[in-house]
């Protein structure tokens, strides 16, 4: 499974919708492995916890390995899942890899809708990542379920 590979933070929250932020900080950690030099695409799914009520829209910032900040802004009360492909150059057969992301929010679902059953603070979903070079394809890993 995800937590085999992947050293998670901040994602307190794991149910069939995907893995949870559960505040307005995380990161991914893993090892990638590859040739030396070798550029490798690192493809992470997100949906966003963007109800109506939050003063601006929800505003995520993804970083990988210190690189340049991707800011992905959804509309008010858009929920779009989208993907954010981040590329790394390996610097051995097994580079060290970091995602952090930074949310504006993090709301109790519970109080923004009553009929749910989530009773933590999130700010967004992570739905899949997918690691590939252009060699080497790989299946997507599912951060859905236990």
């Amino acid at each position: 499974g995800l937590d085999n590979i992947i050293a998670l933070d901040g994602f307190g929250r794991r149910d069939h919708r995907g893995l949870w932020m559960t505040g307005k900080h995380a990161s991914l950690a893993t090892t990638l492995r590859a040739e030396p030099g070798e550029l490798v695409h690192v493809t992470l799914t997100l949906r966003p916890f963007n109800p109506l009520l939050l003063s601006s829209p929800q505003t995520l910032r993804v970083r990988a390995n210190g690189g340049p900040v991707n800011v992905v802004e959804w509309a008010r009360a858009k929920r779009d899942s989208l993907e954010v492909v981040m590329g790394v150059e390996a610097t051995g057969p097994d580079t060290p890899f970091v995602i952090i992301i930074d949310a504006d929010h993090a709301k109790t679902v519970s109080k923004v809708t009553p009929t749910s059953d989530i009773t933590d603070k999130v700010a967004a979903v992570v739905l899949g990542l997918r690691v590939s070079t252009m060699d080497r394809p790989a299946r997507a890993i599912s951060a859905r379920g236990t």
